[in-house]
Formats: structure tokens, sequence, C-alpha cells
């Protein structure tokens, strides 16, 4: 199965603060359900927001907590990625 290790999250400001202050990316929805998004194209993660992140996250070695599909351009993930795998791009 083929597969990147490296993926795109659009942010505003505000969810970044968030982001930095709980050392997880792990986006929270309006209905409470907890999911980040994460695509391959950087140029439509700016879409999402000011920041752009490159996350290092292998949706292979998580497939219990992600939708990942190898011919996907973007996918949902459930469970927490911690900082240490996030890097501000700008």
């Amino acid at each position: 199965m083929s597969h990147s290790k490296i993926w795109y999250h659009g942010t505003t400001k505000e969810a970044f603060k968030k982001i930095q202050r709980d050392k997880v990316l792990w986006g929270v929805q309006p209905n409470g359900k907890r999911f980040t998004y994460l695509c391959l194209d950087k140029e439509e993660a700016d879409a999402y927001g000011e920041i752009t992140l490159r996350v290092d996250y292998d949706p292979v070695m998580d497939l219990d907590n992600n939708n990942f599909n190898p011919d996907s351009l973007d996918m949902k993930v459930t469970s927490p990625i911690p900082v240490t795998s996030v890097k501000r791009i700008y």
C-alpha cells in the first residue's frame, strides 16, 4: 500500500494557539466531535486558515482512527496528533 507520511492542515491563529496549548492537533467540531482533516496538497490546506501546518502522520500505523484510502487526497483523523509531529510552515 503506497502512502505519504507528510500531510498538511490549514488552521486559524486562534486554533493554532489551542494546538500549542493542548500539545495536540485534534480538532473540535461545532457538534463536539473531535477529528482533524489532513490533505496532501499544501495549497488546499492554505485555503482553510492563515496558518498552514506540515504534519508527519503515517495513516497506515493508525488505520483504526482515520478514513485513509491510498487514492484519496485527504482524510479525516479521529486520534490526537502530538505537536512533535506538527510544524508550522506559515
